[in-house]
C-alpha cells in the first residue's frame, strides 16, 4: 500500500507496541507514537491523549461528543469481554 494523502494521529498503549501493524501504519504515513510512562506523550497545553485519532491499548475504549449514541453499546462490549456469560451445556 501506498502513503495515505489523510494520516490518522495514533497512539498505542506498550503492551501492543511490538506488533507488526504499527510499521505498516508509518509506512502509509500515519504518525504512531507509543504511550510513555503514566502522563503519555504531551503536546503543550493539551491533556496527555488530546489530539490522537485512534487509541489502541489492551482495554481502551475512546469517546467524545459525536459517540455518545454509542455509550450503552461501549459499555456492554467492556461488559461481555471482562464478564463472559457461561454457555450452556446441552442435556
Amino acid at each position: 500500500m501506498g502513503r495515505t494523502p489523510k494520516p490518522l494521529k495514533i497512539l498505542v498503549h506498550p503492551a501492543l507496541a511490538a506488533w507488526p501493524e504499527w510499521e505498516a501504519l508509518r509506512a502509509q504515513g500515519h504518525p504512531v507514537t507509543v504511550l510513555v510512562g503514566p502522563q503519555g506523550p504531551q503536546d503543550g497545553n493539551e491533556g496527555p491523549l488530546d489530539g490522537y485519532d485512534v487509541i489502541f491499548g489492551p482495554t481502551c475504549w475512546r469517546m467524545e461528543p459525536g459517540l455518545r449514541g454509542y455509550l450503552d453499546t461501549a459499555i456492554q462490549n467492556v461488559r461481555r469481554g471482562k464478564y463472559p456469560t457461561a454457555k450452556k451445556v446441552a442435556s
